[in-house]
């Protein structure tokens, strides 16, 4: 498999991820699961830094003031 073919699946992974962990409903396993991902293999936490990076700038206005929250939470 070549190399930019296997980091689109990575990143495409992410965004799964990223659906999942914004949906509002996620459960202990699902974070579980998540973090077993993101350990999995070297090329998942650059494809989820990649993709989740820009969105903590696009999405810092709507946190509350102090960063609580399951957003903030999820995605740090």
């Amino acid at each position: 498999m070549r190399h930019d073919a296997v980091y689109s699946a990575a990143t495409e992974a992410a965004v799964d991820w990223l659906v999942t962990l914004s949906s509002g409903e996620v459960s202990d396993a699902e974070r579980q699961g998540f973090a077993r991902w993101l350990e999995a293999d070297p090329r998942h936490r650059p494809a989820w830094e990649q993709l989740q990076s820009p969105l903590q700038h696009l999405l810092a206005p709507l946190r509350p003031v102090g960063g609580d929250g399951l957003l903030s939470d999820t995605l740090a």
